[in-house]
């Protein structure tokens, strides 16, 4: 089969193949927002690049700092007091994760790969040990982060089910019969059935919302919204902007359903939760975001 170069002309689709590599795909740089062009200040031309491999090594280092983050961070947020006693636990990655601890993690591997890359050190025994090294430029970003995050909503959906499933994000007191309302309350050994694996299934006699069968209702829908535009023509950053405005403003509502820290609940900074703070700073950087990008494009326009 024919190697496709980067001066091949376009000839897919704008929707979301099979293959979701290419997506971000050299094919098709302009609509999907490929490599093929880097939209830099200068307008310079950046240099071809394969997109399948660019794709999985960004998303390897973005699931990494997402699943580091999601513990650390996490705890720094929710738990400094904790962490200041016993600092070793921030090395616990397998003791809790969090859900904007990942998101910031994940970001933050996503920056990190767009100025630095793993090359060869040397081999040791079988194993070739990489090297951190700066990249000669930095790689645009924008296309590869949009594949990510077209199908991060159906992912979420599996994260979320958990969340359901266990009943770990118990709300306020609800009414006896009020929809997605489960029956919480304090541990109770007598009440508790202890199954294969550690699995414990605990009954409670206080009805509360169940935050995590909400925010799993809320992911069904918004992933069901993104599967419906993978077909269709859209912008460079449509679900970079799409998801993280949809998400932040039913999170942030969502958490004021949530139980307060005397009840065991998240701890509280100014009134609000850390989710809740972030869930701000999402909507504030994106739109300056929007807005720094219109900007550009109409400085664009003049000098052309």
């Amino acid at each position: 089969m024919r190697r496709e170069s980067v001066d091949d002309p376009v000839r897919i689709r704008p929707g979301f193949p099979r293959r979701a590599a290419h997506v971000a795909s050299i094919r098709h740089p302009r609509r999907v927002g490929g490599f093929r062009r880097d939209v830099a200040g200068d307008g310079s031309r950046q240099e071809g690049r394969n997109a399948p491999a660019d794709l999985t090594s960004f998303t390897t280092a973005v699931v990494a700092f997402g699943f580091v983050g999601g513990h650390v961070i996490d705890a720094l947020l929710y738990a400094p007091r904790e962490v200041l006693e016993q600092p070793l636990q921030l090395f616990a990655i397998w003791r809790g994760q969090g859900s904007f601890g990942g998101f910031i993690g994940a970001t933050l591997g996503a920056f990190a790969w767009k100025h630095f890359e793993m090359k060869p050190w040397r081999r040791v025994f079988f194993l070739d040990v990489p090297r951190v090294a700066r990249r000669a430029a930095p790689v645009r970003i924008l296309p590869l982060a949009d594949v990510l995050l077209a199908v991060f909503p159906v992912a979420w959906i599996f994260g979320r089910m958990g969340c359901a499933l266990a009943h770990d994000h118990p709300g306020i007191r609800a009414a006896l019969r009020a929809p997605l309302a489960v029956a919480a309350g304090a541990f109770d050994p007598t009440k508790t059935l202890h199954g294969p694996l550690g699995i414990e299934l605990r009954f409670g006699d206080t009805p509360r919302y169940d935050l995590g069968t909400l925010e799993l209702l809320f992911t069904i829908a918004l992933a069901g919204a993104t599967v419906v535009t993978w077909r269709r023509p859209r912008v460079p950053g449509f679900y970079v902007t799409l998801v993280p405005l949809a998400y932040a403003p039913v999170r942030f509502a969502l958490d004021f359903l949530r139980v307060g820290p005397e009840a065991g609940g998240d701890v509280r900074y100014g009134g609000l939760t850390p989710a809740q703070w972030c869930c701000a700073a999402i909507v504030v950087l994106v739109a300056a975001s929007l807005q720094y990008s219109t900007f550009r494009g109409r400085l664009g326009e003049r000098v052309h």
